[in-house]
């Protein structure tokens, strides 16, 4: 179900105890930029642990878990996951269930993430943080 269904004032739908570990690195990071002040080298390391973050993202939750286009051992198996993980993106397997229902329902009411249908905010953070107690079931038939 998508966020059409069960409007809620910005705040409370996106801003909630749930979603607080995935708000929480990023307000580490302007933390870290408002104590130590602006440098190159702290640029490039935010920009490094972004990059490095989102390959894990790409290469793990998306790639191997979501659509298994590839062959790995069970260490590199759980590397993906605990480094996809550091991005509070929730689980392995909610990640999983969601997308593959994604590719399912594309584009249609039932889509959990459509740019289509839900802007390009929603789909690609959006559907993450959303307080909806239906979404943070995991579909296991799906993984």
């Amino acid at each position: 179900m998508g966020p059409k269904a069960t409007r809620k004032p910005f705040l409370r739908q996106y801003f909630h105890p749930v979603s607080w570990p995935f708000w929480g690195i990023h307000l580490v990071a302007i933390a870290g930029v408002i104590m130590t002040g602006w440098s190159w080298a702290g640029l490039g390391l935010a920009v490094a642990f972004y990059v490095a973050r989102m390959f894990f993202v790409a290469a793990g939750y998306h790639r191997y878990f979501s659509h298994r286009t590839f062959k790995t051992s069970r260490a590199v198996q759980f590397l993906l996951a605990v480094f996809a993980n550091t991005t509070a993106q929730k689980g392995v397997l909610w990640w999983a269930a969601h997308h593959r229902r994604h590719h399912k329902y594309s584009d249609q009411p039932e889509d959990t993430h459509s740019a289509k249908l839900e802007g390009f905010w929603y789909s690609h953070v959006g559907w993450v943080v959303t307080l909806d107690p239906e979404r943070e079931r995991v579909d296991l038939e799906r993984v």
